[in-house]
């Protein structure tokens, strides 16, 4: 079974009101249903020019249709999760601004963690794709790849490490940019590892195989572009350049491993002199070597 969820807000009316992340959502669901099989039934479209009340990106629907992605969720489920909308770096926590983010508040990734990938069981994919600023470790996943073969702890350390000391004081650990004489070891390889530094990591891994493409670091901006798809496609429009840079890479070459794709998507931006570097991240250790696959 697949499913998935698409949200796309521009925030009509806002003074940044934003150009391209509901054509992202429109094309994103083309290019899935055409090459990988999601069904229109089985996808979900929140975007802020919808008819009906239940599919605009408000807090409560956002929340409501995550949970619904997930529900019921079975080994061998095929689940993904895409969103372009804007966000904003607290130094902490990367938040998404629903459409009516002045009354409901927003979303914050350690909530999207709680809906989308704490309970989802083993056996479950999840492949999330997120076109937003400050996006790198969205999720809190515990592994991110900087695209070098070198695998770190991302920064979940920093804002819950007093919780978890508190909760395990045997447990050592080191934040990121500290001067604390705890060495963190970086392999070169693709295939990530644990030591000790990471165990925090522990708190955080998932049951389910998660897996997420941002569109840039933590501390980045993630731009738009003007391009057109191949037909059956629209026409010159905006779009997020991470979701159009996915989607071309994928169509030009099907199969190829999670590090191809990630390193095709930074280089189709160095191509356009976009600064910001696309990000994955894992629930579990991975081999960045795996075949794409949805």
């Amino acid at each position: 079974r697949k499913k998935a969820l698409l949200i796309g807000i521009n925030y009509f009316g806002d003074p940044n009101q934003l150009l391209g992340c509901i054509n992202d959502t429109r094309d994103v669901f083309g290019f899935l249903n055409g090459y990988y099989g999601f069904r229109y039934q089985d996808t979900v479209m929140l975007t802020d020019d919808q008819i009906y009340e239940d599919k605009r990106p408000t807090g409560a629907n956002i929340r409501y249709w995550m949970k619904w992605l997930v529900k019921d969720a079975e080994p061998q489920d095929s689940l993904f999760f895409h969103y372009a909308v804007g966000d904003e770096a607290d130094g902490y926590d990367e938040i998404i601004y629903p459409s009516d983010y002045l009354r409901s508040g927003i979303i914050s990734d350690d909530e999207m963690y709680d809906l989308l990938v704490k309970e989802l069981p083993a056996g479950v994919q999840l492949t999330a794709l997120v076109d937003a600023c400050h996006s790198g470790t969205m999720l809190d996943l515990p592994y991110v790849y900087n695209g070098n073969h070198i695998t770190e702890l991302e920064k979940f350390t920093r804002k819950k490490v007093g919780a978890m000391a508190a909760m395990s004081a045997e447990i050592d650990f080191d934040l990121p940019g500290s001067t604390n004489n705890v060495t963190q070891t970086q392999t070169q390889t693709t295939t990530t590892t644990m030591t000790t530094t990471t165990t925090m990591a522990l708190f955080r891994k998932t049951k389910g195989n998660v897996v997420m493409f941002s569109g840039c670091r933590d501390d980045q901006a993630s731009a738009d572009i003007r391009y057109s798809l191949p037909q059956p496609y629209t026409s010159p429009m905006a779009r997020g350049a991470v979701s159009y840079a996915w989607i071309q890479c994928l169509s030009q070459k099907p199969e190829q491993s999670y590090e191809e794709l990630l390193s095709s998507m930074r280089y189709f931006m160095k191509q356009r002199d976009l600064d910001q570097i696309p990000q994955l991240g894992s629930g579990e250790p991975m081999d960045m070597r795996t075949l794409f696959t949805l």
